[in-house]
């Protein structure tokens, strides 16, 4: 495996993205304080694997639908476990004419999820699929809902990197896709994920990690 690009410093936040109020900080803050232990940075430096999979079940199926109102090439993806879980994300094939073209598989933020494939220009030369973060809950919570939630905020973190290597499952089974031509992207608070990702799966050929603070 090789690194190929770590950038920074700097933020992730996507143009157009409205900055976090207070209540979407609490859950910002919670996962930043979360994630680091996917990644096996927790204290005492224990082994993040047997935790990691226990938040991890292999694809079964890919279930695909156009969505040309989005754009070219758009399309819906609904990847869905071997244990019935499901992950929501969206692809952007890459241009035509393109000869074995790079796919990128990355995590959209808080407030852009797998639309984060979007935020690529339209003519790009690389396939691009974004996953949404597991969290479903709401993005703006009080001091108590905050404290109510947090055993779910962090099973969502937890389930991150399982999303992701989801995602690389799902692209190199799909046609039209070069396995060995797969770059893992993280960006801001999904740096970790995608580090701990690895854990789960050997697919990427390539990583690219951006630094970043969720624009804090």
């Amino acid at each position: 495996m090789r690194l190929a690009r770590r950038a920074g410093p700097g933020t992730a936040g996507p143009r157009g993205v409205r900055p976090p109020g207070r209540g979407t900080s609490l859950l910002v803050a919670a996962l930043a304080l979360a994630v680091p232990a996917a990644d096996g940075a927790s204290a005492g430096g224990r082994d993040p694997a047997p935790v990691l999979a226990r938040h991890y079940a292999p694809l079964a199926r890919v279930e695909r639908r156009a969505a040309g109102a989005l754009g070219a090439r758009v399309e819906r993806w609904r990847l869905i476990t071997a244990r019935g879980d499901t992950v929501h994300a969206l692809w952007r094939a890459a241009r035509a004419g393109v000869v074995r073209p790079w796919t990128a598989v990355m995590m959209g933020g808080l407030h852009t999820g797998d639309r984060a494939a979007l935020l690529l220009p339209e003519d790009s030369p690389f396939n691009a699929l974004a996953v949404s973060w597991p969290w479903r809950g709401p993005m703006k919570l009080s001091p108590a809902e905050f404290a109510l939630k947090l055993p779910a905020i962090e099973r969502a973190v937890l389930r991150s990197p399982s999303t992701l290597a989801l995602g690389v499952e799902a692209v190199a089974r799909a046609r039209g896709v070069d396995p060995s031509r797969i770059v893992l992207v993280g960006a801001s608070l999904g740096v970790p994920p995608a580090l701990a990702a690895l854990r789960l799966t050997g697919g990427p050929d390539a990583v690219l990690l951006v630094d970043g603070g969720a624009d804090l």
